[in-house]
């Protein structure tokens, strides 16, 4: 019986020495993304960027857009598109040295029907924002346009 309960008691506890390792290591698995939800209030399609340089743009003040195509997001009428980021938000903002994140908005029509170049050298942008982490905050990490 004393056999029975020791061998009951190791299985118990080999289970659950497995269940706590997987939930450690599930969680480095499952890349956790954080989201700047962007709601498209209009009639018309829209692409979306955020202004970091690991997408491929300069940081607030220099507004200027690069030379190469950033990869854009596009929001459909009335709907949500998200940034995502693998590094919370507030992190990625806080180690922009001017603290504000630029989200560059654009017509699909005019990504559509021009060259990067021609954007580029227009400023074809149809909105940009300028938001500190505390306007982020405020909106509750959504965008609304326009």
């Amino acid at each position: 019986m004393k056999k029975q309960i020791y061998s009951y008691m190791k299985n118990i506890l080999i289970g659950s020495l497995l269940l706590i390792m997987c939930a450690f290591s599930c969680e480095k698995i499952a890349e956790h993304k954080y989201a700047i939800k962007f709601y498209n209030h209009s009639t018309k399609s829209v692409m979306i960027v955020e202004g970091m340089e690991e997408v491929g743009l300069y940081l607030y003040p220099d507004t200027t857009l690069p030379t190469q195509r950033p990869f854009l997001i596009q929001v459909i009428p009335n709907n949500y598109g998200e940034i995502l980021s693998s590094n919370k938000w507030a992190d990625e903002i806080n180690s922009i040295p001017s603290h504000i994140l630029s989200i560059y908005v654009f017509s699909s029509d005019t990504i559509k029907a021009y060259d990067w170049s021609k954007i580029k050298s227009g400023y074809k942008v149809l909105k940009r924002y300028d938001l500190s982490l505390g306007d982020l905050q405020k909106s509750n990490w959504t965008i609304t346009y326009p």
